[in-house]
């Protein structure tokens, strides 16, 4: 018996719609991939570098365990992150690419330069953490 060499291509992924609509007057993001929809509470926070958001997951979405991303928008160097596991895989990712694109429209909330003033990160930080371990305690 020979072997067979046969070389198979595979056809060109189809793209895969991406939508994203700020909703209750920008208080919550809706994002559809697909045929997945997720809802997130939107909320601008103070951020060591950029823009910073909270994404509080309230329906949908992929990742069961997750049940909030810290997303950081850095216009001015396109240096963005997100602690979803698609961007720690992949360094792309849905709450990224929609947020930045709402950016860029000009749709989306931003903190006063002024906001940040004076707040410890880290004391904010560490606080949320200790309420975290709170309700997951209760």
């Amino acid at each position: 018996m020979t072997a067979n060499n046969v070389t198979r291509t595979r056809s060109p992924r189809k793209p895969v719609r991406r939508t994203a609509q700020l909703q209750e007057a920008g208080r919550a993001l809706v994002l559809r991939v697909g045929q997945t929809v997720s809802r997130y509470r939107l909320t601008a926070i103070a951020a060591a570098f950029g823009l910073g958001y909270r994404l509080d997951k309230l329906s949908g979405g992929t990742d069961d365990e997750a049940d909030h991303y810290h997303v950081n928008l850095s216009p001015a160097d396109g240096c963005h992150t997100c602690e979803c596991k698609g961007w720690l895989r992949w360094q792309t990712c849905k709450h990224v690419d929609s947020l930045n694109a709402l950016l860029v429209a000009g749709c989306l909330p931003v903190l006063p330069d002024d906001a940040a003033d004076g707040l410890n990160l880290a004391e904010e930080f560490a606080a949320s953490e200790a309420s975290e371990a709170e309700a997951d305690a209760a």
